[in-house]
């Protein structure tokens, strides 16, 4: 199996910091838990001194929620 990655096209608050990703094939599941490391801009934060305010968000039935522990 191929994992892809790929910029959204739509669904893309106006307040992230960066650009919304698509993973897939969308429902791909792991035997086992992968890490998936990204980078980020800290002067793109809104408070460049805090970047732990940071999260990692997933769309779910069109809204985004932050995953636990990102």
């Amino acid at each position: 199996m191929r994992v892809t990655i790929s910029p959204a096209t739509e669904g893309n608050p106006t307040e992230n910091v960066g650009t919304a990703f698509e993973l897939g094939p969308d429902g791909t599941t792991f035997a086992k838990p992968v890490e998936l490391t990204l980078s980020f801009d800290p002067a793109a934060l809104p408070d460049p001194e805090h970047p732990e305010l940071l999260r990692i968000a997933v769309a779910v039935n069109g809204e985004w929620e932050p995953l636990d522990d990102s």
